[in-house]
């Protein structure tokens, strides 16, 4: 006999499967606890699932295509899928982003689409969309785990991610990103895009900052332009962002800081003046404090600026 559920279409030859349907979509019920975290679920299988996989690690469903292993039959078969036979059939109704697994779109609805940013760092103001997101923030800003190593070099990062763009860019010098407009090119997609502002006249720039950018681009150094770094704070609280981060041959960064007036005259208000610099000297003492090498050019000294980060770069062996 089938069974329905008085809530929506589905339906089961099991009235078991039924209430168990009902408590975890509709009711959202999650009553039973992990005894070694803070993990809630629904139903025991769930429980003893997430045991095995967060808790005893044990990873004993081999992919028959690769060395991949994991807990469950439904991550074997969703790796199968994404990987392997390349299936992705769940699309985005908003844009034309298409996955292999319905968490991934509603990670992606949630992030991207509605901008949901409803996990909080205990430790500072970070947001982020995921538990998974929040836990990558948590291991690389605050517990600064770096268990990641590079055969090539002694590079250490958080992440496997970041290992590959390391590699891509210091050691293979692979640069498979052809802007369509002129021959630049580049290693990460990221940098293309911020050089396709420019390239059209997009960009956010200064007017020193792009030259100090196309000069970067001329000599093909990728850099990351105008980002947060390490989860730096402001005088005001706020996320710190650097003008020019470039990755160098080790786990260093150099760093290129161009002052316009506004570092030097209070054009916007005291107060605003006064916050500057005091961001210019957490800037300072922060790449002090970490070895990382900052060249400073203002509008005062910005005649030589070609050759000044032309030496910067020598200096660093970059």
């Amino acid at each position: 006999m089938i069974h329905k559920c008085p809530a929506c279409d589905y339906v089961s030859y099991n009235t078991h499967n039924i209430k168990r349907h009902h408590k975890m979509i509709h009711l959202k019920l999650k009553d039973i606890e992990c005894p070694d975290c803070d993990y809630k679920c629904s139903n025991n299988n769930s429980l003893k699932s997430h045991i095995k996989m967060v808790h005893d690690k044990v990873k004993d469903k081999k992919c028959p295509e690769c060395d991949y292993s994991c807990s469950t039959n439904n991550t074997l078969r969703t790796h199968i899928k994404q990987v392997h036979d390349n299936i992705r059939d769940i699309e985005c109704s908003e844009c034309d982003l298409k996955c292999s697994r319905h968490d991934t779109l509603r990670t992606h609805v949630k992030s991207v689409h509605n901008k949901i940013k409803d996990v909080k760092c205990p430790d500072c103001d970070f947001l982020s969309s995921t538990n998974g997101g929040l836990q990558k923030h948590i291991k690389q800003i605050h517990s600064q785990i770096k268990d990641i190593e590079c055969p090539e070099c002694d590079y250490k990062c958080s992440f496997n991610g970041t290992l590959k763009r390391h590699i891509k860019t210091i050691h293979t010098k692979l640069k498979d990103n052809q802007c369509l407009n002129c021959d630049y090119n580049c290693s990460q997609k990221g940098n293309l895009d911020r050089h396709m502002k420019t390239c059209t006249g997009l960009s956010n720039m200064s007017k020193m900052e792009q030259v100090i950018s196309e000069l970067l681009d001329e000599l093909k150094i990728d850099y990351i332009y105008d980002e947060n770094f390490m989860n730096l704070k402001s005088a005001k609280g706020g996320r710190l962002r650097f003008d020019f981060r470039i990755p160098s041959n080790s786990e260093s960064y150099l760093f290129i800081e161009y002052d316009g007036i506004y570092h030097f005259k209070p054009i916007n208000g005291f107060q605003a003046w006064a916050n500057q610099m005091q961001n210019d000297r957490i800037k300072d003492n922060f790449c002090k404090e970490n070895g990382f090498p900052l060249l400073r050019i203002n509008i005062f000294n910005d005649k030589n600026l070609r050759t000044d980060i032309i030496n910067f770069l020598k200096e660093f062996q970059y």
